[in-house]
């Protein structure tokens, strides 16, 4: 059985960057944060991207600087570079990916919530997805954080069948607002014609939807399932060796099965029956939809700040109010 496509891209990166020296790298850096010159970035960043940056530039330039066709290496690098020390692969069962899909972020949802990403790089899969009419097996997504101006970006990197596609969201605000910066940077920095501003939106569209099946995981409680009692997604822990800290590798990938249970609740959900003397009005499936709200008292400077609870509410049967015909007058009359 072949292995999994992004233990495939795993395979492809260590040829290129032979793992002995791409672990001396990842390590020297991240022992080195916020020591000699070096910044102190968040913890659910493993390394921000001015990090790869240098490792790739060691390799195709001899520390010096990349060329603008080598600089689509770094997306490459990152979210698979990342990946490599956790390989958690997450399979979301088939009836929760489609009502997670047909459920983008709308609102005031704020893009610190996917500071909760339960790794530092997750793979999710998209089976039978599409991206510009090419199939598309899944996808990458990491955070990066900029030392130059502290700006955070959620990034993603797309497995299709016509390669990797990097795809950056700026963050700082809210969901809407990170959708919206998108489509203006692509319009800004594209050929806006009238084809090609279609194209541009409906990339924003998907990505969207793609965003989506990322927050589920970064929810209050997301159904993750990794086949033993306990067993839960986290960022990798260093192990103590002589003079100091290592991070290695996970041995293999884990396979996370996401919303199996979910998904058996949504099997269920099933129209309410008609008959010959009684009908259902307004009866129509409310679709799954973000429910977000602050917990906690608004704190002053130096306490602790308000949480913001994130939960997606799956689809629901609703309406169903039945009225009775009245054969005899022809009026109806409530049930």
């Amino acid at each position: 059985m072949p292995n999994p496509r992004p233990v495939q891209a795993l395979h492809a990166l260590t040829r290129d960057y032979p793992s002995s020296s791409l672990g001396y790298w990842v390590n020297n850096f991240w022992a080195g944060r916020g020591k000699d010159g070096l910044p102190d970035w968040p913890p659910y960043i493993l390394l921000p991207m001015a990090a790869w940056y240098a490792i790739a530039s060691e390799r195709l330039a001899a520390g010096g600087e990349l060329t603008v066709s080598q600089a689509g290496e770094i997306s490459r690098l990152a979210a698979i570079g990342a990946w490599r020390y956790s390989q958690g692969i997450y399979r979301i069962a088939p009836e929760l990916m489609t009502a997670l899909l047909d459920s983008p972020p709308e609102g005031k949802i704020p893009t610190d919530v996917l500071h909760r990403l339960p790794e530092w790089s997750i793979y999710i899969e998209t089976p039978g997805m599409r991206w510009r009419e090419i199939p598309q097996h899944g996808f990458w997504a990491h955070l990066e954080w900029d030392p130059t101006d502290e700006h955070e970006e959620l990034r993603l990197l797309l497995d299709t069948e016509g390669g990797l596609l990097p795809y950056p969201l700026h963050l700082g605000g809210d969901m809407d607002a990170a959708l919206a910066g998108f489509l203006a940077q692509a319009q800004k920095f594209g050929v806006v014609d009238p084809h090609e501003d279609a194209a541009i939106r409906g990339e924003a569209k998907e990505l969207s939807r793609l965003l989506s099946l990322v927050l589920y995981l970064c929810s209050d409680a997301p159904e993750i399932d990794g086949g033993a009692p306990g067993k839960s997604p986290q960022h990798p822990r260093p192990t103590r060796i002589k003079g100091g800290r290592k991070l290695f590798p996970a041995a293999g990938p884990t396979i996370w099965h996401v919303g199996r249970e979910t998904a058996a609740t949504l099997r269920k959900s099933t129209p309410l029956p008609h008959s010959m003397t009684e009908r259902t009005l307004r009866v129509h499936l409310r679709r799954g939809h973000w429910h977000g709200y602050w917990t906690g008292p608004k704190a002053k400077a130096g306490e602790t700040p308000q949480k913001f609870s994130l939960r997606w509410l799956y689809p629901l049967i609703a309406g169903g109010k039945k009225r009775k015909r009245d054969d005899d007058s022809g009026t109806e009359g409530e049930k």
